[in-house]
């Protein structure tokens, strides 16, 4: 069934069941039985946004066709992936002074010691 709606469909439907086939089960029921409201054509572009976004949950789809998203293009251009190791703004110096040796504190009180 998922083959007749399209391949944005099948792979997600294959994707689903690859992984827990029990438990995504119903899930996957409940999506294709969306094609009786809102027809093939939404379905399969609904999947497609889905997959676009890599939430293809029966949720979101729900979400998407709800919204009437699935009608609009998709966006040609992906977010930008970080390219290597995060990059903070500052430094952990700034948070954290670096720290006196037992010397550079001058004379030591023990425990309980009133100060001289």
């Amino acid at each position: 069934m998922a083959a007749r709606l399209g391949p944005a469909t099948t792979q997600v439907v294959d994707t689903l069941l690859a992984d827990r086939p029990l438990d995504r089960l119903r899930s996957v029921q409940a999506i294709l039985r969306l094609e009786e409201t809102v027809g093939p054509q939404r379905l399969e572009a609904a999947w497609a946004r889905a997959l676009h976004f890599g939430d293809a949950r029966y949720r979101r789809i729900k979400d998407i066709l709800n919204a009437a998203l699935d009608r609009d293009p998709l966006p040609q251009a992906t977010p930008p992936e970080p390219s290597g190791p995060f990059a903070f703004a500052r430094s952990g110096a700034e948070f954290f002074p670096p720290s006196r040796s037992p010397s550079q504190n001058g004379p030591s009180n023990g425990p309980g010691e009133l100060p001289s």
